[in-house]
């Protein structure tokens, strides 16, 4: 359709043919930002507050000892325990 009207490759568009050449290039903002505006930088403390009673420790796993079989179980009756999970 431009062609038609007459323009050429290379050759701003409009009607005193000025302006820009190139494309513009399109920048999403992140979604509530208002224009010029820039977001909150990343957190620089990934540590989080130790609450009183807790640890950094991994917590154990408790799983539901192995059956007579020897084979892994995932229903437990009321009265069996759990244990803490070997490590590998």
């Amino acid at each position: 359709m431009l062609r038609g009207m007459g323009w050429e490759e290379g050759k701003p568009v409009g009607r005193n043919a000025t302006g820009l050449v190139s494309a513009v290039e399109f920048v999403p903002r992140g979604g509530r930002l208002g224009l010029g505006a820039t977001g909150a930088p990343p957190p620089t403390n990934s540590r989080k507050h130790i609450k009183p009673g807790e640890t950094r420790d991994a917590p154990s796993v408790m799983v539901l000892a192995d059956g007579p079989e020897g084979k892994s179980r995932n229903v437990r009756s009321l009265d069996e325990k759990l244990v803490r999970k070997e490590a590998p």
